[in-house]
């Protein structure tokens, strides 16, 4: 519960920087105008876990991190933490990908337009803007998805105690070592 409350706080003071900054109408924009990305770099994550077959490991490992009753064995642990590495660089990965893509695909819509004539300097400097802030977007997207969401999640699983883990010391013991 704690985990969910802290995404949702930073996600919530995020939000209200970007409104405090830009204004309400550019806060909006930011969420709603580039899904498409989010949904690219969350497919990127799902192909991982899909062609890793650790479909079961991440949902083990997502019960472990919001209840604390939930049960996870040592090497089950492990398994979730080696993958949420491997999701934090496939985050990474992903990002350069889809950056580099935003702009290749900006600069071959500029030249198309300027070959062809059709726009001033003007509105073709203003489109170019535009279309480097969508790209430079999928950057903030990735540093966002590692910093609140895969990085904790590491964390927790590997600061969390199992019970296998534990060294249990019978009054029997004690007794004999007095």
């Amino acid at each position: 519960m704690r985990y969910v409350l802290g995404i949702l706080v930073f996600l919530g003071f995020l939000y209200l920087s970007i409104v405090l900054a830009a204004g309400f109408d550019v806060g909006m924009a930011f969420i709603m105008f580039d899904l498409l990305t989010a949904v690219f770099m969350k497919a990127a994550v799902a192909a991982v876990i899909i062609a890793t077959g650790g479909l079961k490991t991440f949902i083990m490992a997502i019960n472990a991190v919001l209840s604390k009753s939930y049960f996870i064995s040592a090497a089950d642990k492990e398994k979730a933490i080696r993958l949420f590495k491997l999701i934090s660089k496939t985050i990474i990965y992903a990002t350069v990908i889809f950056t580099m893509l935003g702009l290749i695909m900006t600069f071959v819509n500029a030249s198309m337009v300027s070959w062809q004539g059709e726009e001033t300097s003007l509105g073709l400097s203003t489109a170019l803007i535009a279309n480097l802030a969508i790209s430079f977007l999928t950057i903030f997207y990735g540093a966002v998805a590692n910093l609140i969401f895969v990085h904790p999640v590491i964390y927790i699983l590997e600061s969390r105690e199992n019970l296998e883990d534990k060294i249990v010391i019978s009054e029997k013991q004690v007794i004999t070592r007095c």
